[in-house]
């Protein structure tokens, strides 16, 4: 399930956390502002968390996978930034459309090179990136967003952090790793 997509943690972490998400996707947006920062903190090296496109709302879905795909290209960190630029905007009462013109300002408030951004954004090769993601959701069946492999235990929706404590947990622990201590 993972590829060349952006992640944070090690790429060497026993536990492989895969989401499959929408820009739109106003639960991938609570699940990246607080359910992720929460995880990666608490188990740093322990878990990889790997972000893939299912823009599933549509074209405007479409570019903002097209636009944080071409962040990445230009810097794996710029991705993280973009990625929350995004969702920072899906959970605002006054959200802005995904569209391109919207997308590029986003890349030139991150000192990203716009005219790089401009080319990858167009580019074949980012589309089939973004499509293979959408191809492999839906060849797992998955249907709705977010959805989330930790190893090889699917999780559908959102749910509430204390579920990917227990899954994640539980992968450490029959691996012989003991998982890290949670403050009360």
């Amino acid at each position: 399930l993972v590829d060349d997509d952006p992640f944070l943690g090690s790429a060497d972490a026993p536990i492989k956390m895969v989401e499959f998400s929408d820009f739109q996707c106003g639960f991938c947006a609570r699940f990246a502002q607080t359910t992720l920062p929460e995880l990666v903190d608490h188990y740093g090296d322990l878990v990889q968390f790997v972000y893939r496109d299912f823009p599933i709302f549509g074209d405007p879905s479409v570019f903002a996978a097209l636009g944080a795909e071409c962040a990445a290209d230009q810097d794996p960190d710029a991705f993280w930034d973009y990625h929350n630029r995004l969702f920072e905007n899906t959970a605002t009462q006054d959200r802005r459309a995904l569209d391109p013109d919207f997308l590029r300002e986003i890349a030139a408030d991150l000192d990203l090179d716009v005219v790089e951004w401009d080319t990858c954004f167009s580019a074949e090769e980012t589309v089939n990136e973004i499509a293979n993601d959408y191809v492999m959701a839906i060849n797992l069946g998955i249907s709705g967003t977010p959805a989330f492999y930790i190893n090889d235990v699917f999780v559908s929706g959102a749910q509430p952090i204390e579920v990917f404590f227990q899954i994640i947990d539980a992968q450490l622990i029959a691996l012989g790793i003991e998982p890290p201590e949670r403050a009360n």
